[in-house]
């Protein structure tokens, strides 16, 4: 089976496997030979998706990337006719229309990645339950869980949510979307704890934020951090350096992340912050050529910011990148007006988006990468078109037409005086 690099690599394998009859196993390596065994590294969903591309046209990464496409293109008609009668039709056209041009999904469509249909799914999830069909929620919210793990840590955002707005029989709802949810996930979770004694939906990841690339930043080799993954297995002598037990191999990262912690507080806090602007470049650099991605990676800080710009002048797809980052910061700066109007003016319906944005925020802030803002992006383009609804009817956007007014009246008058 040919290996391939990337996270892309874990859903493209499992669907080979299917397709050559092997079942839905993941090849792992003992130290001496590979074999198979039940997959539990990512959940089964994106590679089932994988899987059905492969059977019905071949295996062919090009058609399933089309396929992909054509699945997202449901999601602007799906926005426009769900925010027709909470932003008119007007402001429900713009809404598509931006989901449609927005840069960062247009860039991401084409990628291999859970998080492409993760982000519709857990959307759905959230129309279904603004829509008050609380139990069909459940389960698109399951099965988004079972597209991406994280997926179920959203079901508080909805129990939080029915605590601020209080419908009628909030327990009745919170007890249905939850029953729904788990009718989803939870049969997978037990296949997990059959074959690998663990009740999860996939293996724990948390050990790689907390351990993994930090060995770059101690220069005098103190904890023995590792680069990588597979400096990390080597270095405990396991058994198995390419494909190890994942649930060893994450309790082995948390172990000596806390030890670190332990003998090193400061200097581990100083470690997580210090990766926040080289994760940042690093994505900004993502469409860049070599040698100016090189420079933005590694040793990065925000010094280097010339750097980017001049690699913006020179590189031949940096307007298409500037044009990238402008756009997402006009959307999240009417993200930010939107939020104060929905606050401010109680709209409760909305704080649901809120609290989902807030939740995935807290998930990423230690790892910042494109895919993983994804999910969030519908739910920020409808705040930030809320915001633009909302400032354009305020008061601040007639006083600042009143003053564009006035001041084209006195330099009328100056001229007409010359």
């Amino acid at each position: 089976m040919p290996y391939f690099e990337g996270i892309s690599s874990d859903f493209i394998s499992v669907a080979e496997n299917l397709l050559e009859g092997h079942g839905f196993v993941e090849q792992v390596f003992d130290g001496n030979e590979y074999f198979y065994q039940p997959a539990v590294w990512q959940p089964p969903i994106y590679s089932l998706f994988v899987y059905a591309s492969f059977l019905l046209f071949g295996k062919s990464l090009i058609v399933f990337k089309i396929m992909q496409i054509l699945l997202l293109s449901l999601v602007p008609p799906a926005l426009y006719f769900f925010s027709k009668k909470r932003l008119g039709e007007k402001y429900s056209l713009l809404l598509a229309l931006i989901t449609i041009f927005y840069l960062p999904n247009i860039r991401l469509s084409t990628t291999i990645l859970s998080e492409v249909l993760f982000g519709p799914l857990l959307l759905a999830s959230a129309m279904l339950f603004l829509e008050k069909r609380y139990f069909w929620s459940g389960i698109v919210l399951g099965i988004a869980s079972l597209t991406r793990d994280f997926g179920i840590m959203f079901a508080p955002a909805f129990l939080i949510y029915l605590f601020v707005a209080r419908p009628k029989k909030p327990v009745k709802i919170a007890l249905v979307f939850i029953v729904a949810l788990l009718l989803i996930v939870f049969p997978w979770m037990i296949r997990n704890d059959y074959h690998h004694n663990h009740l999860v939906i996939s293996a724990p990841k948390i050990g790689i934020s907390m351990w993994e690339g930090i060995g770059e930043f101690d220069t005098e080799k103190r904890f023995g951090a590792p680069w990588g993954d597979e400096n990390l297995i080597k270095s405990e002598n396991a058994t198995s350096f390419l494909y190890p037990d994942p649930f060893s191999r994450d309790k082995l990262r948390i172990n000596k992340a806390i030890e670190v912690i332990k003998n090193e507080p400061i200097w581990y806090a100083g470690i997580m912050i210090k990766r926040v602007p080289q994760f940042i470049f690093m994505n900004l650099g993502a469409g860049l050529s070599g040698d100016f991605k090189e420079k933005l990676i590694y040793n990065t800080n925000f010094s280097q910011i010339p750097t980017l710009l001049q690699s913006l002048i020179v590189d031949k797809n940096g307007i298409v990148l500037l044009l990238m980052w402008t756009e997402q910061v006009l959307v999240y700066l009417f993200a930010i007006v939107g939020t104060y109007f929905i606050l401010r003016n109680k709209e409760k319906e909305h704080y649901l988006f809120i609290v989902l944005i807030l939740i995935m925020l807290s998930n990423v802030f230690h790892h910042i990468e494109p895919r993983y803002f994804i999910p969030i992006n519908y739910f920020v383009l409808f705040i930030a078109v809320y915001g633009m609804k909302a400032f354009a009817s305020s008061k601040y956007m007639k006083n600042i037409i009143l003053r564009c007014v006035l001041h084209g009246k006195k330099i009328r008058k100056k001229i007409s005086r010359n």
